[in-house]
Parts: C-alpha cells; sequence; structure tokens
C-alpha cells in the first residue's frame, strides 16, 4: 500500500526517474529545481484539439542502483570523479519532498500490477553520463550505456509490436551528457573532446531515421569544484564568461525541451491506450462476467494520467462521468434486487458505521466523559483512510464508501483548479495555494456538489445502518426507537462534519464570514492534494468550546447580528458591520452564488444540529413548537402531541433504565457534542451558524433566505423569553413578509410581536401592531373566501389563543396620548353608504346609513362614529365632521372623506377622498384614499330654519358694501339664535359687529364676539333680516361666505350649516358727458349692463339740493331695458338755484341720483320659483322642498345664458326646459325609493303645465315689489367746475333774395366774444381783465378769411367783445361757418389757486351754415311735359 504522502504525490506529479553511476546530480541538481516546475507545455493528440499545460510539475528520484549506492556517501567528497578528484563536496541537494522518501525506501521497489493504472511508473528515465574522453567513453561509457538501455528500455520499445501493458506504462528514456568544469581554465564550451564525446553518443544511440527523436542531451556543470586543494570555478570570468552563459543557456533549453517532448510521448502513447481499453471494456458491458469495479479503476486510471500531467479539466470530466456511471450502476442494481434477482455489485454496508453504531448502543458509562467511539474520524474526504481502490478492485467496498471516494476526487480536483496559478508569474517562492485567491465560481460549485451528495449521504447511511442491523443476529436486544436514534445520531455526526469540511475548504478572502481558523504547517508540500487535507482537525470551523456555566452573549438587535467571527482562545467575538438589507452589494455575481451555496451549506450544518437537538427536547427554534403555543403560559417546554421526537420518548421508555442512552451517542463529531453538551451551548452554536448563514445571504442580496434565517432567530428569542430582542428582529421582518403577500407568516410574526411589545410595556406600539395583526388575519379571511374555508378555519383556531380583540386593545389604548388609526377596510368588507338622508321627526337633523361586514371573530362596541365630508366644487379642502349623536344640519352635494369608528383611542377609518384626514391619522398610520369617492346630496328639512344670503339690495357707492342675511325662523321656535359667519375668500372681512336688522322685530346682543351675531328668541316661521358690513382687500367677482347658524327650541339645541356663493360685481355702469351753458348745465347718463344680463331701470332720479335743481326725463312704468348692445341715454338739466350764491359757492356741488332697477336673471328665478313653491305646497311633497327647490335654481342659473337672457328679456316670458334637462334623477337618488317614483311623476306633471311662465310686464308701484327683487344704487353726481365759460357767434348779414352768397366774393361777418365764471364756484375771485387769444380756423379748400383771423384780446368778466371778419368762400354749397378756440394768454394761464385755468367755449356758431352759389346773370330752362318722363331741365346759364 501506498504512503499518504506517496498517494497525495501521485495525482500531482509526473514522475522522472534518473540514473547517475557517477554522482554528478548534485552538481546540477540546483540548475534544475530553477527550471521546474516545467512551463507552456502543447500536447497535441490526433483526434484532439492542442491541450496546453501551463505548468508540469516533475517527481525526479534516482533509480534503485542509484539510491543504494548514494545512501551512505550524502556528505562524501566528490575526489574519485575522474582526472579532476576534488573533494569535501556537499551533499545531494532534494528536488521535492517526494525524492527524500524515494530515496530512503531503498530496494523495495513498486512491482507493476496487472491492472494498468494502480501502480505509478516513471514518463521518463534518465542517465547521467560523466565523461571526459573519447576513448573513455568507447573502453568503459558506452558498454555502461548499453546495459542500462537494454535493463530498462524493452526491445519493443521502438517498435509497433508494443504490448498494451507496456503502452500503459509507457516512457521515453534520455542520456544527459554533465561535463564538469575545466582544471586547465579551457573557457570555450562545449570543448571539442566534449563535443567529440556528445557526438559518438547520438552516433551510438540515436536512430538513423531523419524523424528519430533526439535522446542525448549535453549539460555544464556550474558549480565550483575543489581539485587538490584549488578550486575551479564552475563559470569562467573574464572575456569567456559572456559566451560561456549564453551557450551554457542554450544547452539547459535544449534539454528543457527534449524532457517536454519525451514526457509528452509517453504520456499520449498511455492516454491511447488507456481510451482503447476503455472502449473495449464498454463495449462488453453487456456480456456475462463485466466487471463495474474493473471497469471502473481502468477509466480512473486515464483521469488520474491527466490530472499528473497538469489536465484537471479534462481529469474532472472524467470523475464525473465515473459519477453517472456509478449512481447509473447502483439504480440497476436497486431495481433488480426489487425484482429478487441476487446480482449485488458492492457490499452491502460498511463496515466502520456498523462498529460505530455497535459502540454507541453499548455505551453504559457516564455520559459526562467522552468514550472511545466519540474519537472515531468522520471525515469522508480522506482517501488515505482506507486502501479504496484495492477495495474496489475486491469488490469489497460498499455503496457508502464508493460514492464518498468519488466525491472526495471531484472535490480534491476542483480545488486544485480553482488554485491554479495563471501563466507568467515570477519562478521565487511562491505561497501556498490556501492563501492564494481562487475561483469563486469554482469554490460555488464544489458547495453546490457538497449539497446534492450531502443529501445522497444521509440516504446511504441510513440504508446501510438498517442493513446492518438487519443483518445482526443480536439486534433485536435494541428497541427500534433505540436503533433509530443511533441512526439518525450518525446520520447527522456525517452531514455535519462534511458541511464544515467543505466551508473550511472553500472560504473566500470576499465573504464575510471567514472564520480564519486553518494554519499550514512547516514543510507541508504547497502542491498536496487537497483531499488529504479535508478532514485536518485545524479545519474545523465550528469548534466550540462552551461549557455548561458559560453564558448565552447578550441579545443582538438586528443592526448587530452582521457580524465576522474572530477566534479569541476558546470563543468568538463579534466585530460589528452596518446592515443593509435592501441595499445593493459591489460583489460579482460569482461570489454571491458561492455566498449563497455556502449559506446553504451552514443551514445543512444547522439543520443536523437542530435534529439531534429536538430528540432532547429543545425545540425552542421550531415554528412547529410556536403555532401550538399559548404566549400567556409560562412553561414553554410542554410536549406536543404527535411530535415525532415524543412517539421516541414513548417507544425508549420500554427500554429498562440501566440500559437507557444518552440522546448525544453516536454524535462522532467533537464540536457538535461540544454544542449538545448543554441547552445554552445548543441555542448559542445555533444562532451563531444563523448568523454566518445571514451574512451570506446578505452579501448575496438573496434577501428571502436572510429573512427567512432572520425569522428563525426572532422565533428563538420570542420563545427564550428575550421580547426586547426579539422584538428587534420582528418589527424588521413584518414588513417584508407584507410585501411579498405571505399572510400566515406576518400574521404569525405580527401576533408575535405584539405579545413582545406587551410584555415590554410598550402601549402604543403594542395597540398598533395589534390592531394590524387583526387587520392581516381579516385580510386572509377575506381573501380565501369559501374555496378555503377550511383553511382559514385552521389558521384562526391555531392563532385564537393569541390573536387580540379590538376591546381588549380598546382597554390599552385609554392612556394613549394620540388615537391610533387603522383603516376599516382591512377590518370589514362590502361597506357602504346610503347615497340618500334621512330627516327625524321634530329634530332638525338627519342621518347617513352606513353598512359593513365584520372579518372579526369577536365583536365590539363603537362609543362613538364620524363621517368627515368636504365640498370639492366650492373649492373646500377641509372636511366637515358629522358625529353620531351631533345635532346638525348641512346642505348641498358633498364627497366623503373619511368615516370613523371610534373605540376608546383607537379610530376606524374609511377614507373615500382627499380630504384632510381625520386628526388622528397626522399621528399613526396613513389610511389610504379609494379612487371612487361616494358622493351625497344633503338637504334640509321644511321645518328647519332656512338661511338665505345675497348683497343688500341698496348700494352707496360712498359707503361700505353690506350683504344681506335672511332667516327664516322654522316650525319650532326658538329661545336663542348665533349666526356664525366664516369667510372662505382671501381677504374678505365681516364686520359683525356693525351688523343691523333691517326686517323684523328681533334685537341683536353680544356684537362683541368675532364672526357672530346673535339674536333674542324667535316666534315660529318668522323672519329676519341682517344687514352685514363687508369690506374685501382684492379684487374680486364673487365671495364665499359659510354660515353656521345655532339655534335653541324645546327639542334640543341644532347645528345648521350652509355654504354661500355672492356675485358682487356690480350688475350696471353709469357713463356721464356735461354740456356747459351759461345758465346751465346739460347732463347725458348712459346706463350700460356691465356683466351682459339684461336689466329692467324702473327709476332714475336725480335728487334736487338747496343750490342745484334738475329736470328728470320721464320713464314709464314697464320700465327701461337695458341689454348689452343697448344702453340707455338720460339726458338731465341742472341749473343753479340762484346764481350768486352758485357762482360764489355755497359748497353743496354733489348731486345725488338714485336707480331702481331690476336683474333679468333675479326676475326669471324668483318668478319660477314662486310658480314652484305654490305647486308643491298643493302636491303633498312639501316636505322636500329643502331639496327640489335648491336644484331647480342652480339649474335655472346654468341655463341662463347672454342669448337666452335677452330673448327673455324681449318676449317677456319664460321657456322652461323639460324634467330630463333638469337632471332631476341625480336629486331624486337623495329621495328614499319608497317616494321616488311619486315625486317623478309630480315633477314630470308640473314640467308638462308650465312650459311657460310669463314675467310682469308693468310695475305700478315701486315699494310693492315683493314679487320681483328690486336693487337700488346711489351714485354721487359731482357738479363739474369750470373757471372761464366763452360764450361766442359769428355772426354773417343775410344776403339780399336776389343777391346770394357767391363763390368769389367777399362776406363780411363779425365776432362776438364774452366770458363768465359762473361755474367756478370760487369765492373771492379776481375780475381783474384777463387776455386771450381767439382762432379761427377753417377748411382750406372753403373759407378764405381775411381780417383778424387770430388776435388776442383782453376782456373784463361779462364784457363783450366784437371783430369784424371778412369771408371768402372758395367753393358752392352749404358751407358751415369757421371753428372758433380761445386759450388763455401766457400770463394768464393759471388761476388764484395756482391751478392751470380752465377754459371752454360755447360756441353757439357751431354747426350753422351758409349757401354759396356760383356767380351768374341768367339761366335759361326748359320745362317737359308728361307725369312719368316730365321735368325741368338748364338749357343756358349766363355768368358773370
Amino acid at each position: 500500500m501506498e504512503s499518504p504522502i506517496s498517494a497525495a504525490n501521485s495525482t500531482s506529479k509526473v514522475k522522472v526517474e534518473y540514473t547517475d553511476p557517477s554522482g554528478v546530480f548534485p552538481l546540477i541538481a540546483s540548475e534544475i529545481q530553477s527550471r521546474l516546475p516545467l512551463r507552456n507545455l502543447n500536447w497535441n493528440s490526433p483526434g484532439r484539439p492542442v491541450r496546453s499545460i501551463e505548468s508540469l510539475h516533475i517527481d525526479l528520484y534516482p533509480d534503485e542502483k542509484t539510491s543504494v549506492s548514494q545512501l551512505p556517501k550524502r556528505s562524501a567528497s566528490l575526489a574519485g570523479l575522474g582526472d579532476h578528484g576534488g573533494q569535501d563536496q556537499p551533499p545531494t541537494p532534494t528536488v521535492g519532498e517526494s525524492s527524500r522518501q524515494s530515496a530512503r525506501l531503498g530496494p523495495n521497489r513498486e512491482r507493476r500490477h496487472q491492472i494498468p493504472g494502480l501502480t505509478r511508473t516513471p514518463y521518463l528515465k534518465i542517465y547521467l553520463l560523466r565523461c571526459d574522453d573519447v576513448e573513455i567513453y568507447k573502453n568503459s561509457s558506452r558498454k555502461l550505456l548499453r546495459e542500462w538501455i537494454k535493463a530498462n528500455v524493452p526491445s519493443s520499445h521502438n517498435s509497433a509490436g508494443s504490448s498494451n501493458q507496456e503502452n500503459h506504462d509507457a516512457f521515453e528514456w534520455l542520456i544527459i551528457h554533465v561535463v564538469l568544469p575545466d582544471p586547465q581554465g579551457n573557457t570555450i564550451w562545449p570543448s571539442k573532446v566534449s563535443a567529440s564525446v556528445a557526438d559518438k553518443v547520438r552516433s551510438d544511440f540515436n536512430s538513423s531515421s531523419r524523424s528519430s527523436t533526439d535522446r542525448v542531451a549535453q549539460i555544464p556543470a556550474t558549480k565550483s569544484l575543489q581539485v587538490q586543494g584549488s578550486t575551479v570555478p564552475g563559470i569562467p570570468s573574464g572575456a569567456g564568461r559572456e559566451p560561456f552563459l549564453q551557450e551554457s543557456a542554450r544547452a539547459w533549453d535544449d534539454l528543457v525541451g527534449k524532457t517536454k517532448g519525451l514526457i509528452l510521448s509517453s504520456f499520449d502513447l498511455r492516454v491511447r491506450q488507456y481510451e482503447e481499453d476503455i472502449k473495449e471494456k464498454g463495449s462488453q458491458r453487456n456480456l456475462p462476467g463485466w466487471n463495474f469495479c474493473t471497469f471502473f479503476v481502468l477509466k480512473e486510471g486515464l483521469a488520474r494520467g491527466f490530472e499528473s500531467v497538469g489536465l484537471v479539466d479534462d481529469a474532472l470530466a472524467g470523475y464525473d462521468e465515473l459519477s453517472a456511471e456509478l449512481l447509473s450502476a447502483l439504480r440497476e442494481e436497486a431495481t433488480k434486487a426489487a425484482s429478487g434477482a441476487d446480482t449485488r455489485l458492492f457490499r452491502e454496508h460498511t463496515h466502520e458505521l456498523l462498529l460505530q453504531a455497535e459502540a454507541a448502543l453499548e455505551d453504559k458509562e457516564d455520559h459526562s466523559t467522552p468514550a472511545s467511539h466519540k474519537q472515531l474520524n468522520t471525515s469522508i474526504f480522506d482517501v488515505n483512510k482506507k486502501s479504496y481502490r484495492d477495495l474496489i478492485l475486491s469488490n469489497n467496498i460498499s455503496a457508502f464508501d464508493f460514492r464518498a471516494y468519488v466525491f472526495a476526487r471531484q472535490v480534491a480536483l476542483l480545488l486544485r483548479f480553482a488554485a491554479q496559478v495563471p501563466p507568467g508569474g515570477n519562478t521565487g517562492p511562491r505561497k501556498s495555494p490556501k492563501h492564494a485567491p481562487r475561483d469563486p465560481s469554482l469554490l460555488a460549485e464544489i458547495c453546490r456538489r457538497a449539497i446534492s451528495f450531502i443529501a445522497d449521504l444521509a440516504r446511504l447511511i441510513r440504508q446501510d445502518l438498517k442493513v446492518s442491523f438487519k443483518a445482526r443476529g443480536d439486534a433485536s436486544k435494541f428497541s427500534p426507537a433505540a436503533r433509530h436514534n443511533i441512526i439518525e445520531n450518525i446520520v447527522m455526526s456525517y452531514v455535519y462534519s462534511a458541511a464544515k469540511q467543505i466551508l473550511a475548504k472553500t472560504q473566500d478572502p470576499s465573504l464575510p464570514d471567514r472564520p480564519d481558523l486553518t494554519q499550514e504547517e512547516d514543510g507541508e508540500d504547497e502542491y498536496e492534494d487537497d483531499t488529504a487535507s479535508l478532514s485536518s482537525p485545524k479545519s474545523d470551523l465550528f469548534e466550540r468550546h462552551i461549557s455548561s456555566d458559560e453564558q448565552v452573549p447578550p441579545p443582538r438587535t438586528l443592526e448587530q447580528q452582521l457580524v465576522t467571527p474572530q477566534p479569541k482562545g476558546n470563543d468568538f467575538s463579534y466585530e460589528q458591520t452596518p446592515p443593509n438589507l435592501g441595499g445593493r452589494n459591489s460583489s460579482s455575481s460569482v461570489t454571491m452564488q458561492l455566498a449563497t451555496r455556502r449559506g446553504e451549506l451552514f443551514l445543512i450544518a444547522r439543520r443536523s444540529l437542530n435534529a439531534v437537538a429536538a430528540r432532547k427536547g429543545w425545540t425552542r427554534t421550531s415554528w412547529h413548537g410556536y403555532a401550538n403555543m399559548n404566549f400567556e403560559e409560562e412553561q414553554l417546554d410542554d410536549i406536543v402531541l404527535g411530535n415525532e421526537t415524543n412517539r421516541n420518548v414513548r417507544e425508549d421508555s420500554k427500554i429498562e433504565p440501566s440500559k437507557s442512552m444518552s440522546p448525544l451517542a453516536a454524535i462522532l463529531d467533537q464540536s457538535m457534542r461540544i454544542s449538545l453538551s448543554t441547552e445554552e451551548g445548543f441555542y448559542r452554536t445555533y444562532e451563531m451558524l444563523s448568523l454566518a448563514a445571514f451574512k451570506l445571504f446578505h452579501h448575496s442580496q438573496d434577501k428571502k433566505s436572510a429573512y427567512s434565517i432572520t425569522a428563525d432567530i426572532a422565533s428563538l428569542r420570542f420563545q427564550t423569553k428575550e421580547y426586547s430582542s426579539a422584538a428587534t428582529y420582528l418589527m424588521e421582518l413584518a414588513p417584508f413578509y407584507a410585501h411579498d403577500d405571505w399572510v400566515d407568516l406576518e400574521v404569525s410574526i405580527l401576533e408575535m410581536y405584539a405579545f413582545c411589545l406587551k410584555k415590554l410595556g410598550r402601549k402604543e406600539e403594542y395597540v398598533r401592531i395589534g390592531l394590524r395583526t387583526l387587520a392581516k388575519s381579516a385580510c386572509a379571511t377575506k381573501a380565501w373566501g369559501s374555496s378555503r374555508a377550511a383553511l382559514a378555519e385552521r389558521s384562526n383556531n391555531a392563532a385564537r389563543g393569541n390573536l387580540e380583540s379590538i376591546d381588549s386593545l380598546a382597554t390599552e389604548s385609554k392612556s394613549l396620548s394620540e388615537s391610533v388609526v387603522i383603516d376599516m377596510e382591512d377590518l370589514f368588507s362590502n361597506i357602504q353608504i346610503q347615497p340618500y338622508v334621512q330627516h327625524e321627526e321634530k329634530q332638525d337633523r338627519f342621518w347617513l346609513t352606513l353598512s359593513f361586514n365584520s372579518l372579526l371573530q369577536d365583536g365590539f362596541t363603537a362609543h362613538e362614529a364620524q363621517g368627515g365630508i368636504f365640498n370639492s366644487s366650492e373649492g373646500q379642502n377641509k372636511e366637515i365632521w358629522l358625529k353620531s349623536d351631533g345635532p346638525s344640519m348641512i346642505t348641498g352635494w358633498y364627497d366623503f372623506g373619511t368615516i370613523a369608528l371610534e373605540v376608546q383611542k383607537i379610530s376606524i377609518q374609511y377614507k373615500c377622498g382627499k380630504g384632510e384626514g381625520h386628526p388622528a391619522e397626522k399621528a399613526t398610520l396613513e389610511v389610504p384614499a379609494r379612487s371612487q369617492v361616494p358622493r351625497v346630496l344633503l338637504w334640509s328639512s321644511h321645518r328647519a330654519p332656512r338661511i338665505r344670503a345675497s348683497v343688500y339690495s341698496l348700494i352707496h357707492l360712498e359707503q361700505p358694501r353690506s350683504i344681506y342675511i335672511e332667516i327664516q325662523s322654522g316650525d319650532d321656535a326658538s329661545a336663542s339664535t348665533r349666526l356664525v359667519l366664516k369667510s372662505a375668500t382671501a381677504g374678505l372681512r365681516l364686520h359683525t359687529a356693525e351688523a343691523e336688522v333691517v326686517v323684523g322685530d328681533c334685537q341683536t346682543f353680544n356684537k362683541t364676539q368675532p364672526s357672530t351675531v346673535s339674536f333674542e328668541s324667535l316666534l315660529p316661521n318668522a323672519k329676519v333680516g341682517v344687514k352685514i358690513p363687508y369690506k374685501l382687500d382684492t379684487d374680486t367677482k364673487e365671495i364665499i361666505i359659510r354660515s353656521e347658524t345655532t339655534y335653541e327650541t324645546e327639542h334640543g339645541t341644532f347645528l345648521h350649516g350652509e355654504t354661500h356663493r355672492l356675485f358682487i360685481q356690480l350688475p350696471l355702469g353709469v357713463n356721464v358727458q356735461d354740456i356747459f351753458k351759461e345758465h346751465s348745465l346739460f347732463s347725458k347718463f348712459a346706463i350700460s349692463t356691465a356683466t351682459g344680463i339684461p336689466l329692467r331701470v324702473i327709476s332714475c332720479e336725480l335728487k334736487e339740493t338747496d343750490d342745484y335743481v334738475a329736470d328728470t326725463p320721464y320713464v314709464d312704468t314697464k320700465g327701461l331695458c337695458v341689454f348689452s348692445k343697448q344702453p340707455v341715454s338720460l339726458v338731465y338739466r341742472i341749473k343753479p338755484n340762484d346764481k350768486a350764491a352758485a357762482r360764489r359757492d355755497s359748497g353743496q356741488r354733489r348731486l345725488s341720483m338714485h336707480i331702481a332697477y331690476q336683474c333679468l336673471d333675479e326676475e326669471i328665478l324668483s318668478t319660477v320659483q314662486n310658480c314652484f313653491v305654490e305647486s308643491l305646497k298643493s302636491s303633498g311633497f312639501w316636505k322636500y322642498v329643502g331639496l327640489l327647490l335648491p336644484h331647480l335654481t342652480a339649474a335655472l342659473r346654468r341655463r341662463l345664458t347672454h342669448p337666452e337672457l335677452e330673448t327673455v328679456g324681449l318676449l317677456r316670458e319664460v321657456r322652461m326646459a323639460s324634467y330630463s334637462e333638469l337632471d332631476w334623477t341625480a336629486v331624486l337618488s337623495a329621495v328614499s325609493p319608497i317616494e321616488r317614483d311619486g315625486i317623478a311623476f309630480w315633477l314630470q306633471h308640473w314640467h308638462t303645465s308650465n312650459q311657460t311662465i310669463l314675467l310682469l310686464d308693468e310695475i305700478h308701484n315701486i315699494e310693492d315689489v315683493s314679487a320681483v327683487p328690486t336693487r337700488r344704487i346711489i351714485i354721487p353726481v359731482e357738479i363739474p367746475r369750470l373757471h372761464i365759460l366763452h360764450t361766442a357767434s359769428l355772426s354773417v348779414a343775410k344776403p339780399h333774395p336776389a343777391r346770394p352768397f357767391t363763390v368769389g366774393n367777399a362776406i363780411s361777418a363779425e365776432l362776438g366774444i364774452r366770458y363768465t365764471r359762473a361755474w367756478c364756484g370760487e369765492m373771492g375771485t379776481s375780475s381783474e381783465p384777463q387776455s386771450f387769444y381767439y382762432d379761427l380756423e377753417a377748411p382750406s379748400d372753403t373759407w378764405l378769411i381775411a381780417g383778424r383771423r387770430r388776435a388776442l384780446f383782453t376782456a373784463s368778466e361779462s364784457e363783450s367783445k366784437r371783430f369784424p371778419i371778412l369771408l371768402h368762400p372758395l367753393r358752392a354749397g352749404k358751407l358751415m361757418l369757421p371753428m372758433l378756440e380761445i386759450t388763455a394768454a401766457k400770463d394768464d394761464k393759471r388761476a388764484a389757486d395756482g391751478r392751470p385755468l380752465g377754459c371752454e367755449v360755447d360756441y353757439e356758431s357751431m354747426g350753422v351754415a351758409v349757401e354759396v352759389v356760383l356767380g351768374m346773370t341768367s339761366v335759361t330752362s326748359e320745362i317737359e311735359e308728361g307725369e312719368v318722363n316730365g321735368g325741368v331741365g338748364i338749357l343756358e346759364v349766363e355768368r358773370k
């Protein structure tokens, strides 16, 4: 049997044997060592692609004779080396550990085996020749060479008739002539003598064929020698040094090249012979007597040959094929055994496993001390612990050993393949492959294969042991439970050991689980086979020495669990690194894959550990135990009925007490036994393995696996009552399982989390998590439905003892400062809000019906229900909250924002729209808004008070504007009424302190309270009108006001809220144009519509004052209609009462215009409303007036467009829209279905009967306009000031009838001018004369003005100035007189007060024309007869 070291080297290096009869090997050993391993070999075999071998390791050892002859001379001199002599030479240097071991073997050489592949034979044999003279060569050396060739090289070596056995062990041979340094100092190399010897050897031993291989090489020995007391340098100095070195390098390169070629040649022969034999044996598979084991050894020999030359991938492929064929053979054997045939290929059981089981079953010693069976080697990767190949050949190997051997060889090849050094590396000392970087993808492949193998390993061991016990005659003395426990413990030991050894060999520096527990021994061969060290004790990754008195480390949070274990004595310390489960890692995909595989191996080790612990009753790591656990019970170690462990315990109870076994019997792994020695030690190791796996899964971004491990740790902490740390883990887990919709797991985690919070006294979080637990449980119930009723019942029963109820959570919430919010849809289904309201009798309030189906197991009591609504059409975002016991009344279309059921400090909310939400929602959870928002139309009862708002009917432009609030009390008298007005428009301020009652006898009080107007008692159906001034900072056309009226009746106190939208833009515009006369002022007022809505001006009066009187035009009883393109113009003459007083200004120069008007849209709405109300009172549906009348008003207002209004204004009649056009269907949805059809029928009848409604045509009494609202506006009219008014006229003499004005003849005229200051109104005005300019202007083609056309004159007030003017007409026709313009002189352009002097002209000759004809003496005309074509024609004209 080969030694372990020899076996390790057998698959790593190529054997090369040398013969050294002259002892020259020590002189060239260092040179050979520097050129090993051989680099960059190319194997070119027929039928194969060229394969590159980066490095080929050589096991260079002497033959038998050389070894024996050199053993006593390791320190001898080289004095007998030919003529040169020499003494005190160094001992023979070694070329690796294998040479040293082979030298110790002496003459016991291994013999050739009859089955190829079982023994190691050299690929190359070398003869080291030392000969310094041709004659010596002829006399002795040549004979020695021939004898060596005859003894080592078979006769058929160079022929085609070599046997198969010889080809399996094919080798080549090589003669190396070693030339020693020349004592004579000859620096030329090779010398003539040495060249002659080399040539003589080639001619004697090389083949004469040109294609034959040169088997002779010549190299110099460069080591210095001691010859006769003097030193002979191996390398000459001086000028011959460089040529010597160059030639020496060429010689060594030649030797290396020949060595490569010869080794590859013998390797090629071996491969071809192996392939032929494998093909032949494979074709005989179905023949009787075919042996799989022999075939396996033959094919493995080829794989080991590939491995020896460094073709690891080819060797691995060979072992993969062998593994597949082995599995196929095992399946075939199992199939035939099932049919009853006896075709046993392998041994039925493994002897070592049986010994381990027997030792455990018969162990009755104190279990606190290690027994002998506990020290058994549990490694399955040590190929040297058994002679596996001998067992295979003898068909005496079990399936377990066979699978273990093949897998160990595969792992060794993968490890070597992963650690191969790339070409081009330095030739100096290298790090061990264990410290060199390795390929992560190959390490991941090892882990992947190990995971699959470990699963088969457990099955094989169980089957093996069961067969072993069955074959034993005395196995019946042990109970089935005892045998079962022993088998499972052995299986778990091997699984645990296999997992930890694979983990130890696949460590990678980039992974976070690296516990650096392995140290290489000094002198270990750097290319030692990894299979020999897979089971080394120093690679025990989980070696823990936890004593029974050792304390479990304190709980760590999820932020602290990403730790790197570092060895520190017999324990571990942890170095924290921050976690980030959702983050991205920079590791490559292959490293992530390796991390995943290693994490799975950690979990396999943890499961094996946990399986043994479960049989000891340590089940706190089991989720099954949690599901059946009552949280409130203090004892957590109760036996779970139906558990396999308990069944085993019951079976073990049959055994006599003296024969009872320890649960740790047959636990063969020392670290595993230590971990299971105490419950605390087990939980600590369990957590350590979990954390290591967690870090790996986190590194590989496998979130699900990482969170699964976190859940295991949380369950362990929870069941060991470490509630604080368990709560930290559970807090991280719940969102993850919620995101992936793992409802059962999420509910279980939330239950544990809530219980932890309860135990820790964190009430607010406890209530919130308890509600979420109920929500998730209810959600699962809703999702399962009837099809999964059984599953829902099972889940509910399992959690019934631990799931909290709403009432219990509400009890805990009493002490909370803020409410906890939960979504109503999480607890209820089929949530519906009825779209119609119902009013109470004798109660001015309404209610809405909310229906839903509860998904909870237990009921609860809500002390209050609230509903938040908002009117989005009016820009209202703030919700109005309605309460179940609140007496409130609001009107209009509203969207539901939030519905809330209040249970102590728990608020169950259903958020329908986009309102700002319930106040409690800000502090806790966010309830999602629904896309479909339910709408409801709220309307007031007929017996409730009515609140109307409008712009006050009287507007005085010089006073603040006001709004008018009309309150009409309901059917009940109110003891007190409080009106609160709130502005919904930016910049609007209501002055409620200045409120004034303008309608009714009621008085206001408590005016100091902001935005509030309070009234005394109101009788039933009383009407009160209040005028409230307001101020607006911004220019807007409308304002929004919200009113809240609180009133107290004999039935209680009620609240009525309503929103009012008021258009405050003035509907009319007034423009004035003034014309000054000397004694009166004519003002023309143009009244137009400002909004496009037609108006009806009922009266327009300019009020007189003490100083001025005005003549008002007549307006008939029908009024004046004002349209957008048809304004109304009224002219008023204003005269002073006393000219002197007016001239000297008494200070009263302002008049006021009073306009009474009606807006056509208000007139239409009022007329239609009155008609509708009168009909509704007699219909029997009067109680729906609060619903129908507002909709009719709003619908009509939307339909009154400007063209429609103008048509109504002209025809004075309203054409009513049909029933469908007014969209009564949407309104009737707010009515109970019982009366909905009756109201619809009545509305259709009313529309049919009132297709046209006439408007009031005449108004005889302005004060009696109750049917139509009439508005009034008071506009101040300022009398304009004018400093100077000139009155001028251009007088032209009347022409004689016989002598008209003719073209070209001058016309004499006289210009008269006077001025007055009557309209100035300034006291103490200077009476001194003033200077003015006048200027006559006329078209250049009409008049030629002669005389003083432009002149400066000075005059006093009322002084008349006259200026003669000559006018020359330039064309015939009626010619307008020239225009006149008068301006003040430059020195008199300002009045006495310094203001610019205003000056206007009342030109009396404006528009006066004179007729000018052409100059002529006679005209002859003709008068034609006839009634149709008759006429007068001019025949001749005689001009002057």
